[in-house]
Order: structure tokens, then sequence, then C-alpha cells
């Protein structure tokens, strides 16, 4: 019996900063996303148990990537919706 069994990266884009920040490695000023990768167990090429989950705040230019805490990342989507909404409202 064959049986196929790893490890995976699933990655999702949660949002974007609300104004254009200013790059660490490329020094170029953007707007930058904010990434949840979790890593998975997979089980026949199926994620069954997510291992580790990692926040990060990536840039559009040079795709360098700072880690964040997870407080960090869902306050800066919220933030970003609440002013989404607002908008949508007027």
């Amino acid at each position: 019996m064959l049986v196929f069994y790893g490890i995976s990266t699933k990655t999702k884009v949660l949002g974007e900063t609300e104004s254009s920040e200013l790059c660490m490695n490329c020094c170029e000023s953007s707007i930058h996303r904010v990434v949840r990768e979790r890593l998975y167990f997979t089980f026949f090429f199926i994620p069954i148990i997510p291992l580790s989950t990692r926040y990060t705040v990536e840039c559009p230019c040079c795709t360098y990537a700072r880690k964040l805490k997870k407080a960090d990342a869902k306050r800066i989507c919220n933030h970003v919706s609440s002013i989404e909404k607002d908008v949508a409202l007027s």
C-alpha cells in the first residue's frame, strides 16, 4: 500500500495597510500586504492538521516580509475594514 503524507504551506492575504509604509529592504514607499501563512500536515495531498501560523507584512515591490504578532495583524485588518464600511455607508 502506498501512502502519501507531508507538509504544505497555505498563504492568504488578509488585507493591506491603511497608508503607505517605507520598506526596510528596498526603501520604496507603498501600501504593504498583511499575509497569514499556515503550515499543514497533509495526508494524500489534503491539509489535515495546522502545525504553525505566521503573520507577516509584505512589501509588494521586493516581497520582503517582516513578522507580525497575531494581535497586530488583526488590528491592521480590522481598522482597514472599518474604514471601508464607513466609505460604503456615505
